[in-house]
């Protein structure tokens, strides 16, 4: 995956885990899952993780629903 983009772009609508990514050091029992985001910022370069409203992933997973239901 490396070989093909340095460019990674996550979104969640856990705004918990923004704060997490942000002030690590206040979230001392997320330990392990921050040590993996630790390493997803190193193998890739611009990696980004941003906040998504849940009402806008409902919609993008509503059409992504009725585009498989089509094939």
């Amino acid at each position: 995956m490396l070989q093909h983009s340095t460019c990674q772009n996550f979104g969640t609508d856990c705004k918990e885990l923004i704060a997490m990514i942000k002030e690590p050091h206040g979230w001392p029992s997320f330990a392990t899952e921050l040590e993996r985001i630790v390493t997803l910022q190193i193998c890739f370069p611009d990696f980004n993780i941003a906040y998504v409203p849940r009402a806008h992933i409902q919609i993008i997973s509503s059409l992504s629903n009725r585009m498989s239901v089509r094939r």
